[in-house]
């Protein structure tokens, strides 16, 4: 057993049943149980290498086996260890053929221990050196494959002919099909920027990005076909990965923005009902009232969603480190007056003051743009009070004025009704007043032949 196992017996032993240079054998039954126990040790130590250089071939063997070393590759090979790993395993049970080494068995001696080690870590290494490889390889090709819109019949059968395992066959595949496709892109470059510059053009758009953003985006404004490369085309990657990760971040808030607008297009547009005095009088009354209690309470929610809406969009604009900007949409009906009609509003003493406040109001009304979020909303409800408060100002001053037309004519209430009781109180005075009149009207020379005669 010690032979099997590569390792010199003790010399204690070696005298053990008198066959050690004439000395005599110690027989004694305390030398007789050392000797069984060192067998015993011996047997055990035996069994355990067995179990581990069988572990250790097994490994060996199916590492050769997937990076095919056994079929070529010189560079990766052991040829004298390897035909020893290769033939030491019985196939029917899978166990060592022999414990002796030779030309076709490793044994289970020390130094093949040893060299099993060494070789399986070899292996093991070279095996995770061609899975990094080949995995990065596919990683672009896959890429590419999406990038070019590679039929899909022509990627199936690419991976139909990667039959090799981890082989150098295969890498020398796949290397193949990836300096294709990168020809490929080459020869498409221009075509290829151009798709990618829709794409951050629709997420720009999508984003709302401020003309200043867009402009930081230098790749976008190459215009040169001749400088379209591998370089600019990563750069348009990488912005849209970037806005579509920024867009996806922006959909909570934005879905909250287009709440506040449902609400205050609902408060623009009640108001704007209310005018019509009959709308819940027809047939469909019902219906009408049912509309605008909902829009009441939308209209209810706005301070609740305004609230919500800065709390949420200074956290994002601080985590972002940019402003949350949004696609403002034209709000003609609660636009802000420009300043001359504000002021008109509150000092004309024309009752068509309201409809030119109003008028003015709707000239204010803008296209849409990009504009931080905030920003919009503060514009919107500051508009709103404004253009609330000049109705108030002109209804005020139409009143004032009525008020100091009854103070000066009291009887009729108006200048016209002043002038009507006028006129009615002089046809109501005697016949001598009438003739007077009369005789005032006709001619002096006439007057005077009558007082001759």
């Amino acid at each position: 057993m010690c032979a099997e196992l590569d390792e010199d017996l003790e010399a204690e032993w070696a005298t053990a049943g008198g066959t050690g240079g004439g000395s005599a054998a110690d027989l004694s039954d305390t030398s007789l149980a050392k000797l069984e126990a060192k067998v015993t040790a011996t047997q055990e130590a035996k069994t355990s290498r067995v179990a581990t250089i069988t572990e250790l071939v097994a490994s060996c063997q199916e590492l050769l086996q997937e990076l095919a070393v056994a079929q070529g590759e010189p560079q990766h090979r052991a040829p004298e260890l390897d035909a020893q790993i290769l033939g030491s395993l019985d196939a029917t049970n899978n166990t060592l053929v022999a414990t002796m080494r030779s030309s076709t068995c490793v044994g289970i001696g020390a130094s093949s221990l040893a060299n099993l080690q060494a070789r399986q870590q070899q292996l093991a290494a070279l095996r995770e050196e061609r899975a990094q490889h080949l995995m990065t390889m596919g990683e672009k090709v896959a890429r590419l494959w999406e990038l070019l819109a590679i039929d899909e019949s022509e990627q199936a059968a690419f991976e139909d002919s990667l039959t090799g395992g981890l082989s150098e066959a295969t890498i020398a595949v796949g290397e193949k099909e990836l300096a294709r496709l990168e020809a490929l892109k080459g020869a498409k470059m221009a075509e290829l920027v151009t798709a990618k510059r829709l794409e951050v053009a629709r997420l720009w758009a999508a984003t709302a990005a401020t003309d200043a953003q867009q402009r930081s985006f230098e790749a976008y404004y190459v215009t040169d076909p001749e400088r379209f490369d591998d370089a600019v085309l990563e750069l348009h990657d990488a912005e849209v990965a970037r806005l579509e990760r920024r867009l996806e971040t922006m959909q909570p808030l934005k879905q909250l923005f287009e709440k506040y607008e449902s609400a205050a297009n609902a408060r623009a547009e009640l108001e704007e009902l209310q005018k019509d005095k009959d709308r819940l009088k027809g047939r469909n009354s019902s219906k009408q009232l049912k509309l605008e209690e909902g829009m009441g309470k939308q209209i209810k929610s706005l301070p609740k969603v305004i609230e919500k809406l800065k709390k949420d969009v200074a956290a994002w604009e601080l985590a972002e480190g940019a402003a949350f900007t949004v696609l403002e949409t034209p709000w003609f009906e609660h636009g802000a007056p420009s300043a001359a009609a504000a002021a008109a509003a509150g000092s004309d003493s024309s009752p068509s003051a309201p409809a030119a406040s109003a008028a003015a109001a709707d000239s204010a009304a803008t296209t849409g743009s990009s504009r931080p979020c905030l920003e919009a909303v503060d514009a919107r409800e500051e508009a709103w009070a404004s253009r609330k408060a000049g109705e108030v100002a002109a209804k005020k001053a139409a009143k004032d004025l009525d008020s100091n037309s009854n103070m000066l004519h009291p009887a009729g209430g108006s200048a016209k009704g002043h002038v009507r009781s006028s006129l009615s109180s002089k046809s109501s005075m005697g016949g001598g007043a009438s003739k007077a009149s009369k005789k005032n009207s006709m001619n002096p020379l006439q007057e005077a032949t009558n007082t001759a005669s």
